[in-house]
């Protein structure tokens, strides 16, 4: 698919924000096509849900012009064992492995229209997925079926946040330890916990409640002990991001068409005495709901769809956060996940409905779309360096 040019002035615009530079993959008018260039190091793995497979791309053909689809991917791994399907991964460190969530999230209720209100099997799963292998490395039995998932830095425990399947809505969030394969606790924090995230020190957690409008912040040596009071936000939290190195975080509110900034730090050193804090409301032109942060930086990155799909940027550091000029997408539909290369130069943002990825290069503002299922994905995204 070629690149446009048509958007170039609002990815300006969030490029500024950003503080990145990129040379235009598209090269300059005139200018020799070599054709699609060879494979490089960096990795794009997506979570095909209702197609139970994962497909890895190279990233730098995924993100190229010049190369369809066929030549981006590199692998399909076959998970059709595994009902109804991966709905979201996370990289593990090193990047050979991924951390998979089986289930139908809340595709299985209301939300099913989003993607087209197709038939969805109960139940679900954890799985570890050696992508080197194409394999399922093992399971791991959780008490309740999951949803959003979050990795320590250092690949020893994860955190997932078990909203149930449909039938059964659920209430807690996992502490699994990697190494053992074991579920090690599970606790009780509220109603409907749909996504889950950690500081880049992996010291601090917050879980969303999207049935109880709040969220709950932890530290994660200890769950149990440390989980805060809900702090409410807006109606149906949603995904959530920290900052790199302030203490604030983002939610995104799905049927306010609003992110909520908190402001966690007294909490952070006196959780008796303080509760985090909302600091900022900042309000989305389409339902928030994606949300990742720009690698080394205070700046989140916020999909929102309202008829279209578009992109923002929302600086956690700043004193009266903002968002960006929207950047639309290539795809239309719901998204429910966002990934950004490790330079800040790429998000890839999947369509599930459209059997859809987007790419888009945050400063220049242009937009491509992959398409290679047969089936409703790919849900989730995760970028390898």
């Amino acid at each position: 698919m070629a690149c446009s040019s048509a958007r170039s002035e609002p990815g300006r615009a969030l490029a500024a924000l950003v503080a990145v530079a990129l040379t235009a993959a598209c090269g300059s008018e005139g200018a020799p096509d070599p054709g699609c260039p060879a494979p490089g190091a960096g990795r794009v793995v997506t979570a095909d849900w209702l197609n139970r497979s994962l497909t890895v791309l190279d990233l730098g053909r995924a993100s190229d012009a010049r190369c369809d689809e066929t030549q981006a991917i590199l692998e399909r791994i076959d998970l059709s064992a595994h009902a109804p399907g991966p709905i979201e991964l996370e990289l593990l460190p090193g990047g050979t492995s991924a951390l998979v969530t089986i289930g139908p999230g809340f595709f299985a209720g209301a939300g099913s229209a989003l993607v087209g209100s197709p038939s969805i099997e109960p139940g679900g799963g954890l799985l570890v997925v050696d992508l080197e292998q194409g394999l399922v490395s093992h399971e791991i039995a959780l008490s309740e079926v999951p949803m959003g998932l979050a990795v320590s830095p250092d690949g020893k425990r994860a955190f997932t946040a078990n909203y149930g399947d449909g039938a059964t809505l659920g209430s807690t969030v996992s502490v699994v330890d990697l190494e053992q394969g074991d579920e090690l606790a599970a606790v009780v924090v509220g109603q409907g916990p749909e996504q889950i995230a950690l500081t880049p020190d992996g010291a601090i957690g917050a879980v969303n409640l999207a049935a109880e409008g709040a969220v709950r912040f932890f530290r994660t040596s200890d769950v149990q002990a440390t989980l805060s009071p809900p702090v409410p936000t807006g109606s149906d939290p949603s995904d959530l991001a920290f900052a790199t190195d302030v203490a604030r975080a983002l939610v995104t509110n799905s049927q306010s068409f609003s992110v909520s900034v908190i402001d966690f730090a007294a909490w952070r050193d006196d959780p008796v005495g303080a509760l985090p804090e909302v600091v900022a409301t900042v309000a989305t032109l389409g339902v928030p709901y994606a949300a990742t942060v720009v690698p080394n930086t205070n700046v989140v990155l916020v999909g929102a769809t309202l008829g279209t799909a578009s992109v923002v940027a929302i600086d956690l550091g700043a004193a009266a956060p903002t968002a960006s000029e929207p950047i639309p997408l290539f795809g239309s539909a719901f998204a429910l996940s966002l990934g950004v290369d490790a330079a800040g130069r790429l998000a890839f943002v999947p369509h599930p409905a459209e059997r859809l990825l987007s790419v888009l290069e945050l400063d220049t503002g242009r937009t491509r779309g992959l398409t290679w299922l047969t089936d409703v994905g790919p849900t989730y995204v995760a970028v390898k360096p």
